[in-house]
C-alpha cells in the first residue's frame, strides 16, 4: 500500500502483504487495518515491496509472461474518511497471462446444492446455511479457501477454483456456521448433516458438484376436537292417563240363593237339590250370554 499513484511512498513499515493463490484463480482478500483518513493506492509488488507497473508486461522466472491490470470501471485508489463512514474500501487486481508457464492454473467450479428435510419431506427452515470449500494440507488438516451462503433446496456455484495444467484438484466441502467453523464440530447444531465430502475436478472436467442435506424432526401439530354441546333430550309432555271403563267390566253380578222349605217328608232330598242347582247354573249362563250379545249390537 502506497501514499502515491507511482508507488514511491510506501505506507508505514507493514505496507506489503503476501497473497497466496493455493490452487484457485481468485485468492482470499488481504486486509490493511487501522488506517487514518486519507487517500491510498494499492499496487502489486515483488517480495521486497518494489511496485509492479500497472498494465506493463512482466516475465516470470519459468518463462511465462503476464501483466497486472484492473477490471473495467475500477481503480486502485481508495479514499478513507472516518468522519463519514467506516466502510472498508476494496481493490481487485487481475493478472493476465500472455504466455503460460508450467504453473498456469485452469479454472473450475463447484455447484453446492442444499436440501432441507423436515420429518423426511422437503421443507424450508428459518436458519441461514453456509458451506466452506477446503483443501487438505500435508498433515491431514483442512485449510479454508472460501465460504459461501447456501440457498435452501437450491444450488449455488463456487468459482475461482482450478489447478495447474496436467493435474487434478481435490477440494473438500463441509457445512459451516458463517464464520468458517464446521458445524459437525458443534454439538448444539440441531440438524443431521449428510453429503459432505470431496469433489475432484480436472482440466477436462472443470465443473464439480455436491449435495449437502440437513434433516430434522419436528412434531406435527395436533388439532384438538372441538367440544360439541351436549344436547338434552327433548322432554315430551306427559299425557294424562285416562282409564277407560268398559261396561262389560262393570256388569252387575246376579246372585241367586235358594232356600229349602222344611216339610214333614224325611226323604233324602240331596239328588233333587243337586238337580235344582244345575238348573240354576244353566239358567244363569243363559242369561249372561244373552246380555253379551245385546251389548255387542
Amino acid at each position: 500500500m502506497f501514499l502515491d499513484a507511482a508507488g514511491t511512498q510506501p505506507y508505514g513499515t507493514d505496507n506489503v502483504k503476501a497473497i497466496q493463490m493455493n490452487g484457485v484463480s481468485v485468492s482470499e482478500a488481504v486486509t490493511f487495518d487501522n488506517l487514518p483518513s486519507g487517500t491510498y493506492y494499492v499496487l502489486e509488488t515483488d517480495a521486497q515491496g518494489n511496485p509492479i507497473v500497472m498494465n506493463e508486461t512482466q516475465t516470470t522466472a519459468d518463462g511465462g509472461s503476464y501483466y497486472c491490470t484492473l477490471e473495467e470501471g475500477q481503480n486502485n485508489q481508495v479514499t478513507v474518511d472516518l468522519t463519514v463512514s467506516e466502510e472498508p474500501g476494496t481493490v481487485m487486481l487481475t493478472n493476465v497471462y500472455l504466455e503460460f508457464s508450467e504453473d498456469y492454473y485452469w479454472d473450475a467450479t463447484i455447484d453446492i446444492t442444499k436440501r432441507v428435510l423436515r420429518n423426511g419431506e422437503e421443507a424450508t427452515a428459518d436458519d441461514t446455511f453456509y458451506a466452506g470449500v477446503y483443501q487438505m494440507l500435508e498433515d491431514g488438516s483442512y485449510e479454508l479457501l472460501t465460504e459461501v451462503e447456501l440457498q435452501q433446496n437450491d444450488t449455488v456455484t463456487v468459482t475461482g477454483l482450478g489447478g495447474p495444467i496436467g493435474e487434478s484438484m481435490t477440494y473438500y466441502v463441509f457445512e459451516t456456521d458463517g464464520n468458517g467453523n464446521r458445524v459437525s464440530e458443534d454439538p448444539a447444531f440441531r440438524y443431521a448433516v449428510s453429503g459432505e465430502g470431496s469433489v475432484t475436478v480436472t482440466q477436462d472436467s472443470t465443473a464439480g458438484s455436491i449435495t449437502i442435506t440437513n434433516e430434522y424432526e419436528e412434531e406435527e401439530p395436533t388439532e384438538e376436537p372441538s367440544e360439541k354441546p351436549t344436547e338434552k333430550p327433548s322432554e315430551k309432555p306427559t299425557e294424562p292417563t285416562t282409564k277407560s271403563t268398559d261396561a262389560k267390566d262393570t256388569e252387575p253380578t246376579t246372585t241367586t240363593s235358594t232356600k229349602a222349605t222344611k216339610t214333614g217328608d224325611t226323604t233324602d232330598l240331596t239328588v233333587e237339590l243337586l238337580l235344582m242347582a244345575v238348573a240354576a247354573v244353566l239358567m244363569g249362563t243363559s242369561v249372561y250370554a244373552r246380555k253379551r250379545r245385546r251389548n255387542r249390537r
